[in-house]
């Protein structure tokens, strides 16, 4: 079969766009895992009032215990948009760019920077369930 000189660059840009939309699809080397990294986040600073039972799961619906809650979000609006961490409502509550009363955890405690950039740099890499 003969092809014509043309296919081989056809090919190629086909193989390329492939190639550039798996790489996008596929989570960034190095980036935070959500079991090892973010969920202990979670848990020692959010889960007290945002777990079933408790005031923050009760005024919302926010469950920050697992995967499946945080990405379902609360009754508000979703709390991660994947790859997308400065339109991410938990990152605004989280680093105090919202109202005062939604600054969270409340109480004057910030997380720490460290904390809050393993949060967004999971989120930016596309908020995986690993």
């Amino acid at each position: 079969m003969r092809l014509h000189s043309g296919c081989g660059l056809v090919m190629a840009a086909v193989f390329a766009i492939l190639g550039s939309v798996m790489t996008l699809a596929a989570p960034a080397a190095g980036a935070p895992s959500f079991r090892r990294q973010v969920q202990p986040i979670f848990y020692r600073h959010c889960t007290e009032c945002h777990s079933p039972g408790h005031v923050g799961y009760q005024a919302i619906s926010l469950d920050l215990t697992t995967y499946h809650g945080v990405m379902a979000g609360s009754t508000l609006d979703p709390a991660v948009i994947p790859r997308q961490p400065q339109l991410s409502p938990i990152m605004m509550v989280l680093d105090w760019n919202a109202r005062s009363y939604l600054k969270m955890p409340p109480l004057g405690h910030q997380l720490s920077r460290k904390d809050r950039d393993v949060i967004r740099a999971w989120i930016a890499a596309g908020a995986e369930n690993n």
